[in-house]
């Protein structure tokens, strides 16, 4: 899939992400089930954009409608069509469409499936989009570093997972078990 899913500019952020590709000129058009084909980046050419995701709870399905609108309303040219998948069964879906040759223009992906995707050739790199007008300074390091395949960033940071702890005092106090530092490291 030589789009942003391979040609089509790697995963996850369409309003970051489509901004950044139709900024550069290098959006693709297709229709669903076709190869994409460079565009001269016009803003009078009509541009349509198939977006596949793991469907998520209903807040973030509500996320991702707000990015898709408010990317289309600054982009009238461009349609964007969003097909959230149940996790169970992406990312098969996904590779069963990269390998016959009609993938989505644009996935979402878990970072560590990342090389895999890239390895595989399914992927575009963004580093050239991220130097123009990624704001790099703002991501941190170890972030950047898992949407890196080969020296070249893959994806676009738009949710970051993290680990809480939770611990029961009193049970800790009881048993004469220091509590975690209130340090944050």
């Amino acid at each position: 899939m030589k789009r942003f899913s391979q040609a089509v500019c790697s995963a996850v952020v369409i309003g970051g992400l489509l901004a950044g590709c139709s900024s550069q000129g290098d959006v693709t058009s297709s229709t669903p089930g076709t190869k994409p084909t460079e565009s001269a980046g016009k803003k009078d050419e009509n541009v349509h954009l198939t977006f596949w995701r793991n469907s998520g709870n209903d807040t973030e399905n509500a996320a991702y409608d707000k990015l898709v609108a408010a990317f289309m309303e600054k982009n009238p040219n461009i349609s964007v069509e969003m097909t959230p998948i149940p996790y169970s069964d992406y990312d098969t879906k996904l590779r069963v469409s990269i390998a016959s040759g009609s993938p989505p223009d644009i996935m979402a992906l878990d970072a560590p499936t990342l090389g895999s995707y890239a390895n595989a050739g399914a992927l575009k790199p963004l580093t050239s989009y991220f130097k123009a007008d990624g704001n790099m300074d703002d991501i941190p390091k170890s972030t950047l570093a898992t949407y890196t395949y080969q020296n070249e960033i893959y994806m676009a940071p738009l949710t970051e997972s993290s680990i809480a702890m939770f611990y029961n005092k009193k049970l800790f106090d009881a048993k004469g078990i220091p509590l975690p530092s209130k340090k944050s490291g």
